[in-house]
């Protein structure tokens, strides 16, 4: 067999996969046939079977002794060049039988495996092309069989179809299956597309490719490299590798994940060489990039397109991004694992990196829609590298860009990341921006997602779009409110970038689209809380009218809200000619501040109308009274523009309901400075104060009570100068006919009332109050005789200043004072207090009677002498008082006032201060609770100082006295009285005479006897009759028929036994008024026996013997009224009137 030679400058074409390619060689290569044809011409062609396959054996053995060795033993051995020449000789598919063949390629293998083919490669590269495309693919079937015979493939239960296929791979798959995958079997296709069928075919193929890659998993890496060393070495070469299947070898390795190495140098094979890709070769050589992409080993793959034309990068883009298989698969955004990123992220990473190589290439990667996948990926909520993406989409936005094709999504990208408020690198972009950008960008962006209503022309009069639905302040939904404060807060973060940013961001509408929010009853307070925009548009001398009329129209509605109160501290920098200019302007959005009528008017507008505009007035009033507390000049401006007239007309409405701190602090402020206002605003402000307090825990009284002590005292100053009579009181005498106005006092009870209340929440407001003189001015109203009971919680006020020692003797005359004028409120509020108070304030309440009776520390009796009305002011106060506090009789007998309420003459009294004074006394006649000598002096008094008309006094309080009580009184009373008149009795002989005393004691037992049936019986108890007889035996009987008036006349014996004789009879005519008594007294000793009564004669009166002096005359009388059936009642009606007869 003779080896075909080529001569020099032969052309071969050969067209493979439809494609020409032209080689040329300008030299001969002998091949191992030249042995066989030596040797046919020496011995002709006949013998040459036997001697060929003799003299290639021989040859090949020789061969086969310096096979394997290494690239650097090759280097060494003689004639190696040569014996590759002849391996590969033998290895030339028909030359040779199967026998050398295949002994031949087995020392290729061994080489290619062992990966030491310099020499190999030297040797193929001298051969011929279509040598070289005969021999690689069986090299590469040897290594790794990607093809085999005819087999049947399952596609369903239904349907078998027989087919030439590949081992691996799409290509071995039915036409129906095979449009839904990659060369590498990704699934480029979705449900409901995807079928079961489908997608159990391409799971099954998958399980035999991973099979099949496990099973030949060695042989990839060496046949690799070997092939990729192959493309080196020549254009038609790396042709020849890839019509060998060099492509699907690394297409199933890579797919496999093989561990190869250099896999970047693999793939220089096709990157560096564009136009190789062939209809054929295309799609496989798609799939690798696609498989770099999607594991983000992309360097290699950057590096190389960057060496593309403009034209080859743009096919190679529109195959991956365009409408193509490719493009789904790179297009996946489900992440391969839990915080891995997805397909699409490294596919935008990609595209990214290429636009990156120069200005061609970034516009064409926008060109196959590198903005709609990026809008994709937003959808998706697929998440990456913002930072290098952003600057991308400001290429389109300039205005001399090659690109602006592409703004209007570019826009919309940058939309998207406002709306999520992503803007950090936006804004410093727009920084570098040309105001002549900007502006259009923005008006772009109020545009598309500014609020509904936003007119983007800036020559149109603003006009919002209002619904007829009013809705609350807590937004509204006729738009995404959410969009509408992401883009409202990115203009806003864009007006701070600089001075001409804010210009810009003004001009393209900002506030329009604040406006039209605002429209919707939506709140800006968080937008220009933080922008400040208001107020930069507000300060004088900046901005045309028109812009801060709106700006004005804002802040008045920030106002209304109640939000506005942020810009407070922004406005206190300002100066007071602007912080004026401002403060008109507002009041004047307001027609109630500057116009009296109108103020009038508002109360007679429909409930719900005045409800809401009290609310507005109200939040305005709270923040200029915010205004007010920047300083002095400021506040006085808030003050002219009727802001008292306001306050006090929607108080008296009672339309105002809000908390305003603001207003508390100015109305406040203007009494602790009162030199600073005029007086009619002092007024006002006291009568704001005086209905705030109508309440506990008002907002006025927590306003006070967080004051210093000497805010309070100056607080409290500026109040009570409002309470001068028309001039200070204080510091003049008093005159007794100056009168003092209703509106005075009325303002001294609303001082008095605010902080009696701020005493309770702050502990030094009482002494603030003492420091500001109110006692003072109590004691100038009361040295005019007027009453402060009208004056709330005056009285604790007072009583409380007693423990101070500065001022206690003050309170003292206070409180003397309202005694002895019967003051009740005094005494109603001492009945509130517990007992612990009561036993510490009391003594000083006596203190102060004391005061007012003119005596001194340590007397019972006044010095020179206290007058009458005092001394009765005062028994009625302390006997009130001790009937609802018990404790009152011991403190009164500590104080002496018993002593001097004994001795003191009662003439004058009365009777109303006769019935509590003899109260007094009877509690202190009751044993064991007081000392034994307080009861014996009661007991003298009523014994010996009571003079007998006012016995029915001390009756009807004995008549309210318990029974058990009353006998034992009655018991002491006989006793102590007994003792007293045999103390102070006579005796003439063996006769006693009676003294006063005794029959002083008789006269009033009588008219205990009175009383009640019970007190009777205790005085019969009490042995009193025993008494009366025994006397009675011991003394000198008067003569019956003597004259009543010569015996009073006479002597003093005679007289007083006279006395004590018909007293006796009295009382005993006392007791036998009572029935149950009658029996024990006529058979008393005491009792003398029943007079005749002389027979009826024919005269018209019955006479009766007995003298009228004499008991006998009226148990005559009592006989006689029995015979003719007189009642009882009328009987001792009779009787009484005869007795005081008798005795006068």
């Amino acid at each position: 067999m003779a080896v075909e030679v080529f001569p020099r400058g032969t052309t071969i074409v050969h067209d493979v996969d439809g494609s020409q390619y032209t080689t040329t060689t300008d030299t001969t290569v002998p091949g191992p046939g030249a042995l066989g044809g030596k040797a046919i011409k020496a011995l002709g062609k006949f013998t040459i079977r036997g001697i060929d396959r003799v003299i290639i054996n021989a040859r090949l053995k020789t061969i086969t002794s310096k096979f394997p060795h290494s690239n650097e033993e090759a280097a060494g051995i003689k004639g190696i060049q040569d014996m590759y020449g002849v391996v590969l000789e033998l290895s030339r598919l028909g030359m040779y039988n199967n026998e050398l063949r295949n002994k031949a390629l087995q020392l290729l293998f061994v080489q290619i495996r062992d990966g030491n083919t310099q020499m190999l490669i030297n040797s193929i590269a001298r051969w011929h092309m279509v040598e070289v495309e005969l021999l690689l693919p069986e090299i590469i079937e040897r290594f790794v069989p990607l093809r085999q015979a005819s087999s049947f493939f399952v596609f369903s239960p239904f349907l078998i179809i027989k087919f030439r296929k590949t081992t691996w791979g799409r290509e071995r798959l039915p036409a129906v299956v095979r449009e839904h995958v990659l060369p590498d079997l990704t699934v480029v296709t979705q449900p409901p597309r995807l079928t079961a069928p489908i997608q159990k075919a391409v799971k099954d193929a998958q399980v035999q490719d991973k099979k099949f890659i496990s099973t030949h998993k060695q042989s990839f890496r060496p046949i690799l490299l070997f092939l990729a060393e192959m493309a080196e070495i020549s254009i038609g070469a790396r042709k020849a590798v890839f019509r060998a299947g060099y492509l699907d070898l690394l297409l199933l390795a890579m797919t496999h994940r093989l561990e190869l190495e250099n896999v970047p140098s693999l793939l220089q094979a096709f990157l560096n060489h564009p136009r190789l890709m062939t209809p054929l070769t295309r799609e496989k050589i798609l799939t690798l990039i696609v498989i770099e992409v999607s594991r983000n080993h992309i360097d290699h793959v950057i590096t190389a397109l960057s060496h593309w034309s403009i034209y080859d990068l743009r096919a190679l883009l529109s195959d991956l991004e365009g409408n193509t298989p490719f493009f789904r698969a790179l297009s996946n955004p489900t992440a391969p694992s839990i915080g891995s990123p997805s397909v699409l992220e490294h596919n935008i990473d990609f595209l990214f990196r290429v636009s990156e190589l120069g200005a061609s290439q970034l516009q064409a990667v926008f060109e196959v829609g590198f903005l709609g996948i990026i809008e994709n990926a937003n959808d998706r909520s697929v998440a990456y590298e913002d930072s290098r993406i952003v600057p991308l989409l400001f290429k389109p936005l300039k205005s001399d860009s090659d690109l602006q094709a592409h703004r209007s999504k570019a826009v919309d990208l940058l939309i998207v990341r406002i709306l999520r408020r992503n803007t950090t690198q936006i804004l410093s972009l727009l920084a570098l921006c040309d105001s002549k950008d900007l502006e259009p960008l923005l008006r772009d962006i109020f545009k598309r997602v500014g609020p509904r209503g936003f007119n983007s022309d800036p020559n149109v009069p603003f006009i919002p779009q209002r619904q007829h639905v009013f809705h609350s302040r807590d937004g509204l939904y006729h738009f995404d409110q959410e969009r509408t404060v992401s883009v409202m807060l990115f203009a806003g973060s864009v007006s701070q970038i600089s001075e001409e940013a804010f210009q810009v961001v003004i001009k393209a509408g900002f506030l329009d689209a604040l406006l039209v929010v605002q429209s919707y009853d939506m709140s800006i307070h968080a937008i220009d809380k933080r922008f400040n925009v208001i107020l930069r548009i507000l300060r004088p001398g900046t901005h045309s009218n028109r812009v801060r009329k709106q700006a004005l129209d804002l802040l008045v509605f920030q106002i209304c809200r109640g939000e506005a109160r942020y810009m407070l501290e922004n406005v206190a920098e300002w100066s007071n000619i602007e912080l004026s200019r401002v403060i008109w302007e507002i009041s004047a959005q307001f027609p109630p501040m500057c116009n009296r009528r109108a103020l009038e008017d508002l109360f007679k507008r429909p409930e719900q109308a005045v409800a809401l505009s009290a609310v507005y007035l109200q939040r305005l009033l709270s923040f200029m009274a915010g205004l007010a507390q920047i300083n002095e000049p400021t506040s006085q401006i808030v003050l002219q523009t009727g802001f008292m007239n306001v306050l006090l007309a929607l108080q008296k409405g009672k339309a105002g309901t809000d908390d305003h701190q603001d207003i508390n602090e100015l109305v406040l402020t203007i009494l602790q400075k009162p030199q600073l206002y005029e007086p009619k605003t002092k007024r006002k402000a006291l009568a704001y104060i005086s209905a705030q307090m109508e309440g506990e825990g008002t907002p006025m009284l927590k306003a006070i009570g967080s004051r210093s002590t000497s805010d309070l005292e100056h607080l409290i100053s500026g109040m009570l100068e409002q309470f001068n009579f028309g001039g200070n009181l204080i510091l003049h005498p008093p005159r007794q006919d100056e009168i003092i106005k209703d509106s005075d006092m009325s303002t001294l009870g609303t001082c008095v009332l605010i902080f009696s209340k701020v005493i309770l929440k702050h502990r030094f407001a009482f002494q603030a109050l003492i420091n500001a003189g109110i006692l003072d001015i109590l004691l100038a109203v009361q040295d005019r005789h007027y009453s402060i009971d009208a004056i709330d919680s005056i009285y604790d006020i007072v009583l409380t200043s007693i423990y101070l020692d500065s001022v206690s003797d003050k309170a003292l005359r206070i409180i003397a004072f309202q005694i002895t004028h019967q003051s009740r409120c005094l005494l109603a509020i001492l009945e509130r207090y517990g007992t612990q108070e009561f036993q510490l304030i009391v003594p000083a309440i006596l203190q102060g009677v004391k005061h007012a009776l003119s005596m001194h520390h340590g007397h019972a009796f006044p010095c020179p002498g206290p007058d009458k009305p005092s001394i009765a002011a005062s028994i009625v106060f302390l006997h009130k008082l001790a009937c609802v506090k018990g404790a009152t009789y011991q403190l009164i007998l500590e104080a002496g006032f018993l002593d001097l309420f004994l001795n003191v003459d009662h003439a004058g009294f009365s009777s109303d201060v006769l019935t509590r004074l003899y109260s007094i006394f009877l509690e202190y006649s009751r044993p064991v609770e007081y000392p034994e000598y307080v009861r014996k002096n009661i007991l003298n008094f009523f014994t010996t100082n009571l003079k007998r008309e006012r016995y029915p006094l001390l009756m009807n309080v004995l008549r309210k006295t318990d029974d058990l009580v009353l006998k034992v009184l009655i018991s002491d009373l006989i006793s102590h009285s007994q003792k007293f008149w045999i103390k102070h009795g006579s005796q003439s002989g063996t006769q006693w005479i009676p003294n006063e005393h005794l029959i002083s004691c008789i006269s009033f037992m009588a008219n205990v006897s009175r009383i009640s049936p019970t007190a009777c019986q205790a005085v019969l108890d009490a042995g009193l009759l025993d008494t009366l007889a025994s006397i009675s035996e011991n003394k000198t009987p008067a003569p019956q028929d003597a004259d009543a008036r010569g015996q009073l006349v006479g002597g003093n014996s005679s007289r007083r036994e006279t006395l004590l004789r018909r007293t006796t009879n009295s009382f005993l005519l006392d007791v036998i008024a009572h029935p149950e008594h009658r029996q024990f007294v006529f058979h008393h000793p005491i009792c003398p026996p029943f007079p005749e009564v002389v027979e009826p004669r024919p005269q018209p009166l019955q006479t009766i013997t007995a003298s009228p002096s004499d008991l006998g005359f009226f148990l005559g009388f009592w006989q006689f009224a029995q015979s003719v059936k007189m009642k009882d009642t009328r009987v001792i009606e009779l009787l009484c009137l005869a007795n005081h007869v008798a005795l006068h």
